[in-house]
């Protein structure tokens, strides 16, 4: 896909990433029905609150219970406030917890990850500088060696999605972002055909299983590369692809309609 064809792709579907009425996209139901199909699920996010999180998260290289929240849909900034009350709850003995996805992650272990793992990481540099190139062999091991020092003494349920998360943010970038949406959306740009043919497992391979999780994560990189090969790394940019594409590719992901009915069709060949 070439880079006309790309930007027209992400202003498509990029809006409908956030909610309706902001100073920066605009769009009404309809649109976004007659764009993703009747029960897409999108469920659209503060333009300010994403905002904060990219700039004081993302391209700062930090990842604390304020990006894990933002990933698990549960961070919001109402009035200049963070609301808290959104992600912090108890377990079911009344021990403190973060929301997330599926399961409540204790905050005494997300504290503890915090502490030794993330720390060190960040200490040691390990994602300064990191950019994926064409060896294939090098980014493989690479991505393996950094999977498993970002999983250790990772919390109960905080799964492979959310350590690539923590990769993704003390990378700024450098390293794509993943989910299943999103791997949806790829997949189904390669194909040429609607998101909604495309087959996905909803559950993603246990965190410890490094192979499982790697082979899919790469497959994904590898269809980016193939289908925007001129906006990896972006004119310059630090971040594999940029967050305005990673928006567009969450959210059509969610498509529901045949791709006849999908109005712009991206032939990648």
């Amino acid at each position: 896909m070439d880079n006309d064809t790309a930007s027209i792709y992400i202003d498509t579907y990029q809006k409908y990433y956030f909610e309706s009425e902001n100073e920066h996209f605009s769009y009404n139901s309809a649109e976004k029905v007659n764009a993703l199909g009747a029960g897409n699920r999108v469920s659209p996010v503060d333009w300010y609150s994403e905002q904060y999180i990219y700039e004081n998260k993302l391209l700062e290289g930090r990842f604390d219970e304020l990006a894990f929240a933002w990933k698990s849909g549960k961070f919001r900034i109402v009035n200049n406030q963070i609301r808290r009350e959104l992600f912090e709850t108890t377990d079911g003995h009344g021990n403190p917890a973060y929301r997330s996805i599926h399961r409540n992650i204790s905050i005494v272990e997300f504290d503890t990850y915090m502490a030794n793992t993330i720390s060190r990481l960040i200490e040691e540099e390990r994602f300064n500088n990191i950019r994926i190139g064409d060896n294939a062999i090098n980014n493989y091991e690479m991505l393996s060696e950094l999977y498993d020092l970002t999983r250790t003494n990772s919390p109960n349920y905080f799964g492979p999605v959310y350590v690539i998360t923590v990769m993704y943010c003390l990378s700024r970038g450098a390293l794509p972002i993943f989910d299943s949406k999103a791997f949806t959306a790829i997949k189904a740009l390669f194909y040429d055909v609607s998101p909604y043919h495309i087959y996905v497992e909803n559950s993603n391979p246990g965190k410890n299983d490094t192979l499982q999780v790697i082979n899919k994560y790469y497959e994904y990189i590898n269809l980016l590369k193939i289908v925007f090969p001129d906006m990896i790394y972006y004119e310059g940019s630090e971040e594999f692809i940029s967050r305005d594409l990673d928006r567009a590719l969450w959210v059509y992901g969610h498509a529901r309609r045949d791709a006849n009915d999908i109005p712009i069709k991206f032939h990648t060949n």
